[in-house]
């Protein structure tokens, strides 16, 4: 291998080659581990390869793997010679000996053409070549008309071979916030096609294969080529950086280039072996987003916790947008992200005020914001309606009133109209009945003007058809309640019944009379009594119900007036009713008009004393 080259091209091809494979050839030692070089055939270069015809090479196996010397300018180890392995990380050699004699993908002694030992010879040239950069006995002007100076000088842009490695198109992730939870971007699994590698996830971490539409968690399995992102529910944390750790993934096809050292004077052996399974070590970390929570806690003036009021949480940096009720005057929201958020209270508890109804809170990472908010009373009304009736110190219950409202009654926070006006207040259509006590008591009424009117009230009273209007309004900041009270008594209906002369309209005493309630064809004996020379009073008789008087002895010299049917009308004055008699008629002096009557009477009393007398002789 001593022919001269053109000196020129040679040297900057050496120094360039040389520069070049001094960084590519990136040794991995395979723990001292020593092979047995075994020296086979000689194969002499041809004498047109240079000037000189004196080099040579030998076909060179390595337990039983076909081997190049890497290094044409030096020494060719003898036989039996034992090497140190090594694995070398140099793409081009690689290609070398995947594409030259022997390898799993030979174009060389498969083209028909050329020999086995062209091949082997011409492999080991480009062997040294991309290894050391080494043309000792080789002018590759010499071999262009045959094409192999082509074949070596484009073994760069052959195919990229198995590599033995697999790893992420990015190692390193950070989370986003969606859909309420924190995902990465989509990212894809590189390397050799049948490359696969096992992760271990995160305890709470999801990962979406996208090639698969599957989600797993856990211990997960990913395959060259395969897209996925991952996912994670927000939440805190003590470290929100995460790490796979190293990753050893494998695969079948894997060539590495195993280079044999002998000694500095010996040339280095070269053979192409499969990889053991593992390839290249890759690692994923994720940054996870911070996250902190909000205590919000609802009291009023008199710090009495609140219940019901709805906050509204919107962060101005995060797409977080939701609603909260407060329950037993506390609201913890827990995983929010870190920044600051805009919190507004939508709705106010029930009969409360907001003092300020936006608010602007920072969320600082495993930490908890507090937030005080205290609401003002809204002021309402207190209506109380006492009862009374006339005579009557028992039992009040069962008397009814009903409320409606005078006009709109509007909420005072929002203006929203609560009752239209004319509606009733409360349930059961705004009817309120009296307790024992004949008491009503309505509270929280919302500011406004009411009509109070009563509907129904004790038998034997006058029903109060006054209609009654109250009116609340707020005054101050200060008063929370104002009280109304209203007092309505009811009196006894009152009914006189005199008993007069029919000529001289003057009372008569002596005529015993009696009253009935009448229902339907019956009568209930209300009261019997003997008339004197007043007319007498009846209290509590009930209002529009049918009565009838009787007179069951008339006054001596009178005849028994004809009964009397009347009603007692809705009023407090007094319902007067009059009673008359007549005279019994006196015959006079010498009128035989009614002689013939008293002729009949003495006649039929003369018979009853013959008949008497008879008895009694018999007796006798």
């Amino acid at each position: 291998m001593k022919r001269k080259l053109n000196q020129y091209i040679r040297k900057s091809l050496l120094v360039a080659v040389t520069f070049i494979l001094v960084f590519c050839n990136a040794v991995t030692y395979v723990n001292g581990q020593q092979y047995q070089i075994s020296a086979g055939e000689k194969i002499k270069y041809p004498s047109w390869f240079d000037s000189s015809g004196t080099w040579s090479t030998r076909m060179y196996t390595v337990d039983g793997k076909i081997a190049y010397c890497l290094e044409a300018s030096k020494h060719s180890p003898g036989n039996g010679t034992v090497g140190e392995g090594s694995y070398v990380d140099n793409e081009n050699l690689q290609k070398v000996l995947y594409y030259g004699y022997g390898g799993p993908a030979d174009t060389l002694s498969t083209d028909g053409v050329t020999s086995v030992e062209m091949a082997y010879l011409l492999t080991h040239i480009a062997a040294s070549y991309y290894y050391a950069g080494d043309l000792h006995g080789v002018d590759l002007e010499k071999l262009r008309g045959w094409g192999w100076a082509e074949w070596i000088e484009a073994i760069p842009n052959r195919p990229a071979i198995p590599k033995g490695e697999i790893g992420f198109s990015k190692n390193s992730l950070k989370m986003y916030q969606k859909d309420g939870r924190q995902r990465s971007e989509e990212i894809t699994v590189i390397g050799d096609a049948d490359a696969t590698l096992t992760m271990v996830l995160d305890k709470d971490m999801e990962l979406h294969n996208l090639t698969t539409n599957q989600t797993v968690t856990g211990t997960v399995q990913l395959s060259s080529g395969q897209k996925f992102y991952l996912s994670s529910p927000l939440t805190k944390r003590d470290n929100y950086n995460w790490s796979s750790g190293s990753l050893m993934g494998t695969t079948n096809s894997y060539y590495r280039p195993l280079v044999l050292t002998i000694d500095d004077e010996t040339q280095t052996i070269g053979t192409m072996v499969l990889g053991n399974g593992e390839t290249k070590p890759t690692s994923l970390q994720v940054e996870y987003l911070p996250v902190g929570s909000l205590k919000l806690i609802k009291t009023n003036e008199d710090k009495q916790m609140l219940d019901g009021a709805v906050f509204n949480l919107k962060g101005k940096n995060n797409d977080y947008n939701q609603d909260h009720v407060v329950k037993n005057g506390v609201l913890q929201i827990d995983n929010l992200l870190v920044g600051d958020y805009i919190l507004t209270e939508i709705k106010t508890p029930a009969d409360h005020d907001s003092l300020n109804k936006e608010y602007t809170v920072t969320i600082k990472s495993n930490e908890v914001t507090t937030k005080t908010i205290v609401n003002e009373l809204i002021p309402v009304g207190k209506l109380i309606i006492n009862k009374k009736l006339e005579g009557h110190l028992d039992d009040l219950s069962g008397i009814e009133f009903k409320i409606t409202a005078k006009e709109d009654i509007k909420d005072i926070i929002t203006g929203t109209v609560l009752y239209r006006a004319g509606m009733p207040i409360g349930q059961n259509q705004g009817i309120y009945i009296t307790d024992q006590n004949g008491q009503i008591i309505i509270d929280k009424l919302p500011m406004g003007s009411y009509l109070i009117s009563e509907v129904k009230t004790l038998p034997g009273y006058v029903f109060d058809d006054t209609v009654y209007e109250v009116a609340f309004n707020k005054e101050d900041r200060v008063t929370k309640e104002y009280q109304y009270t209203l007092n309505v008594e009811n009196k006894l209906t009152q009914t006189t019944i005199s008993k007069i002369d029919a000529l001289t309209k003057q009372l008569l005493p002596g005529a015993t009379l009696e009253l009935y309630l009448k229902d339907g064809e019956s009568l209930s004996l209300i009261e019997q009594w003997v008339s004197t020379d007043d007319a007498h009073l009846i209290k509590g008789l009930l209002v529009d119900c049918e009565y009838v008087l009787k007179e069951v002895k008339a006054p001596a010299g009178y005849t028994l007036a004809p009964e009397l049917t009347f009603k007692v009308e809705n009023s407090e004055s007094i319902k007067e009713i009059v009673f008359e008699n007549q005279h019994i008629p006196v015959v006079p002096t010498g009128d035989i008009s009614n002689y013939s009557g008293y002729a009949g009477i003495a006649l039929i009393s003369f018979i009853f004393f013959l008949i008497f007398t008879k008895q009694k002789r018999r007796i006798l």
